[in-house]
């Protein structure tokens, strides 16, 4: 089959005729021509984008996996072998938040020491008026030991009330 193309030049005619084979082998060849690189280059292009993602992203990789591998009582620093600058406030502000809460938890035990050893008085007075209450055999010393046991256990009530209170 023929394509036949026809110009009028002034008062001539031009005509041109082409295979219609020849056209589609022309069509073909300008096709892949131009998709082949193309489709080389957007490739080549994704192979790079996703090599330098990697690349960039691996110390965010190495932290994430630091963090993930820690033990959940560890309150250690974090060191990275190599730390990019883009890193170092996410690193620093994450070992400014252990040490704070290393230091909460190290105020929390001393209370908790000093709590217990406040409340081991009061019960420890109580416990021995109750044992003089229990041995004596004067009426009025037993009475006198109880109303002392009494006076120290409502100190260790208020004590252990003023801790609920600074708890909440």
């Amino acid at each position: 089959m023929w394509k036949v193309f026809a110009l009028p030049a002034g008062g001539v005619w031009v005509l041109a005729a082409e295979k219609w084979d020849v056209q589609h082998e022309m069509i073909n060849e300008i096709s892949f021509s131009i998709v082949i690189p193309l489709l080389i280059g957007s490739l080549l292009l994704l192979i790079v984008v996703n090599t330098t993602a990697l690349r960039a992203l691996r110390p965010v990789d190495m932290l994430a996996n630091s963090i993930s591998n820690r033990k959940p009582e560890s309150l250690a620093p974090i060191v990275l072998p190599s730390e990019p600058v883009e890193l170092s406030p996410v690193t620093r502000e994450l070992n400014a938040l252990m040490q704070r809460i290393e230091d909460a938890f190290s105020r929390e035990q001393r209370l908790i020491d000093s709590a217990a050893h406040e409340l081991r008085t009061p019960i420890a007075a109580v416990h021995l008026h109750l044992q003089n209450a229990v041995t004596s055999k004067d009426p009025e010393e037993r009475q006198a030991c109880l109303e002392t046991a009494l006076e120290a256990s409502r100190r260790a009530a208020k004590l252990a009330e003023q801790l609920l209170v600074y708890s909440r």
